[in-house]
């Protein structure tokens, strides 16, 4: 009785999770569609253009820390304190390298518009500490500690950002510089919250620490994280600069399409991240069957309501997001398959098999990649949103095998 009572509990506590996902991915919708509005196919290209390259620095030179410290807590390996000491010692030398490799990049980078170059010299000031300090702090308190903590500063971020957006948008001011200080908004708002939330948790010590690169795996794990961030973005950046400004634009302004995957697989991954058994193989199939079913059932709702729904998406984006129409039965495709191989391989880390994450990681970002080359050559564009369909369904056969297999031999194990 007591069981099931906690089960009920736990499936309550999933579906309200889900809810408060979904509301918090709702709040930024108004200003996403007012800022594809104001700006338009080609200007909101720009605008992905200016933070593609630092946020692809950022990324890269965290190593994925933050994953790793989602491990190390979940798990118990490391300290909260030991955690964050090496998390600031990690933070400096990231953030200066960063800079670093962006500036460098700036000077042989050919397809900046010039009239812009201040804004791209700030984005890389700016955009990779804050990335990098508040990715960090999201993953210890997502953690560490109760999630009503985290959703807050989630609502608290998305409402700043739909507030300043809003702003620039009433008094006719919302223009690709005034949009890029919007989405610093978020991080910063974000990065001060969990500050404030963890003063008291966290004792620091404003001294330099010895950072043991050989325990916190950041070297092994380099190579597969450098791929992977570079595949992780690379459509974007094959879009901009081979296929256009303006497709880059609409491709990104109907990946808010994404909303329903996301906040199912963000409310499992933030949430269930201590209360699902990561280490049993079959309950993981059964969530991927769960999670898959829910998809498609989200997305015959949305190819029966199709025209209707064009219509509404081009009544609150504009007339000049019409032509690119027909990327959305693509971006939706590759939302479903994208979220349900995000899970299953976020399973495998969550369970501290941080070495065997890292593997298959680099093995679908290659194939990513190589797909994404192949296809562009031959089908230029529509290869290219092709390719990330097929990639992610072989990724998800893949994993599932993984886990079939993972599965059988524990219970081989056990038996003798």
């Amino acid at each position: 009785m007591i069981n099931k009572c906690r089960k009920l509990s736990s499936g309550m506590n999933f579906i309200l999770a889900a809810f408060f996902e979904a509301a918090i991915l709702l709040v930024p919708l108004p200003a996403s569609i007012l800022l594809n509005n104001a700006l338009g196919p080609d200007n909101r290209g720009l605008l992905a253009d200016v933070l593609l390259i630092p946020g692809i620095i950022a990324t890269i030179v965290g190593c994925n820390w933050d994953k790793t410290l989602k491990g190390y807590l979940i798990g118990r390996q490391l300290s909260l304190q030991k955690v964050y000491q090496e998390t600031y010692s990690l933070f400096a030398v990231q953030s200066v390298f960063g800079i670093v490799i962006c500036m460098l990049l700036l000077l042989v980078n050919k397809y900046i518009n010039v009239n812009y170059l201040y804004l791209y010299i700030v984005a890389i000031i700016v955009v990779i500490p804050l990335q990098l300090s508040s990715n960090y702090y999201n993953a210890i308190l997502i953690s560490i500690k109760n999630q009503k903590i985290v959703y807050s500063i989630k609502v608290i971020s998305t409402t700043s950002f739909f507030v300043a957006i809003l702003f620039f948008y009433i008094t006719n001011l919302l223009n690709v510089t005034t949009a890029f200080f919007c989405n610093m908004l978020v991080a910063g708002t974000s990065l001060i919250a969990c500050a404030y939330v963890l003063r008291g948790a966290i004792s620091l010590q404003l001294k330099p620490i010895f950072i043991n690169i050989k325990k916190v795996n950041l070297l092994h794990n380099l190579p597969s994280h450098l791929i992977e961030t570079i595949s992780s973005q690379f459509d974007v950046w094959l879009i901009l600069h081979y296929v256009g400004q303006a497709e880059a634009g609409a491709y990104l302004a109907f990946k808010m399409i994404e909303l329903p995957f996301k906040s199912i697989s963000f409310a499992i991954l933030n949430f269930g991240a201590r209360i699902i058994d990561w280490g049993s193989r079959k309950k993981i199939l059964k969530l991927i069957l769960i999670v898959f079913l829910i998809f498609s059932t989200i997305i015959i709702l949305f190819f029966s309501l199709e025209s209707s729904l064009y219509n509404i998406i081009l009544y609150f984006l504009g007339i000049s997001y019409s032509p690119y129409l027909w990327i959305i039965s693509y971006v939706i495709f590759n939302a479903a398959l994208s979220n349900i191989v995000q899970l299953s391989l976020n399973s495998i880390i969550y369970d501290g098999k941080i070495r065997e994450f890292y593997n298959i990681q680099m093995i679908i970002a290659l194939l990513k990649i190589f797909l994404l080359v192949i296809s562009y050559y031959f089908y230029q564009f529509k290869g290219i949103l092709a390719s990330l369909i097929i990639c992610n369904l072989i990724a998800l056969l893949f994993l599932v095998f993984f886990h079939c297999r993972s599965a059988s031999r524990f219970q081989f194990d056990t038996s003798h």
